[in-house]
C-alpha cells in the first residue's frame, strides 16, 4: 500500500489488505480482524524545518482531534534504517469512537513520513505491538528518491 502521493510504501503483513478505497483522501490497510487499520502520509522535506517539527505538528493535530488526549513520550526507533520517534495516543474521535494509535514519524532522503496504525480502545493493549510493527515495513521505493 502506498501513500497518496506514491512516495512511501507500507509492505503489509500476512492477513492485511488494502481495500482500494480511501479514508480522508489517504489509502489505508485493514488488518485481519477487521478492527485494525493503518495508513501512511508522505510530505516533502522542503516543507518542514526538520523531523522534530514535523512530528510535533502531528502530535498537536492528534491531540486536538482526539480531544486533548494524553500521549506517551516518544521513543526513538529505526524504520528501514531511517531514524524517527514513535509514540502512542488513546482518546475519543469526534464521532464518539474510542481509539488507540501508534504513531511513527520517519525521515528518508527526500521525505518525511508518518505511519498511523490504530484500533479500538478495547483492543489497543493487546494489539499495540503489532501496530508498531506495521511502521517497520515502511519503504521508500527507489523511483521516488
Amino acid at each position: 500500500m502506498r501513500s497518496a502521493d506514491g512516495h512511501l510504501e507500507l509492505q503489509l503483513p500476512a492477513g492485511w489488505r488494502s481495500p482500494g478505497s480511501t479514508f480522508s483522501r489517504q489509502n489505508y490497510a485493514l488488518g485481519p480482524s477487521g478492527e485494525e487499520w493503518a495508513t501512511v502520509k508522505s510530505s516533502n522535506k522542503q516543507d518542514y524545518r526538520d523531523l522534530r517539527s514535523y512530528d510535533a505538528g502531528w502530535q498537536r493535530l492528534m491531540h486536538d482531534w482526539l480531544g486533548s488526549a494524553p500521549s506517551t513520550s516518544s521513543e526513538r526507533v529505526l524504520v528501514g534504517g531511517h531514524p524517527g520517534p514513535r509514540w502512542e495516543i488513546v482518546g475519543t474521535s469526534p464521532d464518539g469512537v474510542r481509539v488507540g494509535y501508534v504513531m511513527t514519524s520517519v525521515e528518508t532522503e527526500t521525505r518525511f513520513g508518518e505511519v498511523f496504525a490504530w484500533t479500538t480502545r478495547s483492543h489497543f493493549p493487546e494489539r499495540k505491538g503489532a501496530l508498531a510493527d506495521i511502521a517497520n515495513r515502511l519503504r521508500e521505493p527507489a523511483a521516488s528518491r
